[in-house]
């Protein structure tokens, strides 16, 4: 989750263009994409926004993050709570009961973005309101902390340990896993954790435009590594502060790196098409197709990294992604 453009802070969000044909194919990706109109205007609110953003990110990011957010959707209810971790940290959390309720036997669990040094329950209200009356499921947000203070694998710690609370607490519930770029690392490498514990497994996984490779030379990184929603520099940094250097070979910081696809389970990419991290999502969904494991990759043209929070301007897009593709993807595992 991410402050755009600046080196050593966060990976910002950006936007989504609706046409007549929106999304590409992974065969069409030709790496010479550009944002579209709308994406561009968030990008250029990110360059008016620099000075503040430099001097205070969180907050400043913080501040722009819910100017863009839009009118909140009303749920049937919203109640914060604690999860206790094995340091006996407590880690907020908080379940959105949607209006129409008619996954009554599935939770999504929803792990936010921010480069893992930043987002917030908070900031992802709007958007988990959203997932929760359209899908018309039950979703859990979480506050994992952050790096650099509390670097890996702290972060991944506090996601499983809120897991291992919901499979306990609804032993009968099927649990999705979503989170956006970070913490659609995040979701991936805890499926790759939990198969190696005496956890159940997720039912189902929605990724948008997850950080899964740690390859910053790669096609879609040297193709748009320029582009303020995340620069190459932008991820560079948000790794080294979240792994540092030591963590190169291991799949729970990689998950593309993972040999055996049973870990995962079925699993949807909402992908950016002008985005670094491409690459990686179309790699780990290649993996899972070959080994057989049901899987699906949307990315809509002209689309920068962080499209699903700009509900202000993106709200009609956004909701068809969910409406069609990733309900659709559901209701067929």
């Amino acid at each position: 989750m991410i402050l755009r453009g600046l080196l050593f802070v966060f990976c910002l969000l950006g936007a989504c263009q609706k046409e007549e044909s929106t999304s590409n194919t992974v065969s069409e990706s030709k790496y010479d994409a550009v944002p579209s109109e709308k994406s561009n205007i968030i990008l250029n609110d990110l360059l008016k926004a620099k000075a503040e953003l430099l001097k205070d990110p969180r907050e400043a990011y913080n501040e722009f993050f819910l100017a863009h957010a839009g009118t909140k959707d009303d749920v049937k209810s919203v109640k914060d709570s604690i999860v206790r971790a094995a340091d006996n940290y407590q880690i907020p959390i908080r379940m959105y009961t949607p209006s129409k309720n008619s996954r009554k036997d599935s939770i999504v669990m929803y792990i936010h973005g921010g480069g893992w040094v930043d987002g917030s329950i908070e900031r992802y209200d709007h958007l988990c309101r959203k997932i929760a009356n359209i899908l018309e499921v039950t979703v859990v947000s979480l506050d994992y902390r952050l790096a650099p203070e509390h670097p890996f694998p702290t972060p991944l710690n506090d996601v499983f340990c809120v897991y291992s609370w919901i499979a306990k607490s609804f032993p009968k519930t099927k649990i999705i896993l979503s989170g956006d770029s970070a913490g659609g690392n995040l979701s991936a490498a805890l499926c790759i954790k939990i198969s190696k514990e005496t956890q159940k497994k997720p039912h189902a996984q929605i990724l948008f435009y997850a950080a899964l490779s740690g390859d910053c030379e790669s096609k879609s990184f040297k193709a748009y590594g320029d582009i303020d929603a995340l620069t190459k520099s932008d991820m560079e940094a948000c790794y080294k502060q979240y792994a540092g250097d030591g963590q190169k070979t291991n799949p729970l910081v990689f998950p593309v790196l993972q040999e055996d696809m049973s870990a995962f389970p079925p699993t949807i990419f909402i992908a950016a098409e002008c985005d670094v991290l491409l690459d990686g999502q179309i790699l780990l969904y290649t993996k899972l197709k070959e080994a057989g494991i049901k899987t699906d990759i949307v990315i809509p043209k002209g689309t920068v990294h962080g499209f699903m929070n700009d509900l202000k301007e993106f709200n009609e897009e956004v909701t068809d992604i969910l409406e069609n593709e990733t309900s659709a993807f559901i209701d067929k595992i």
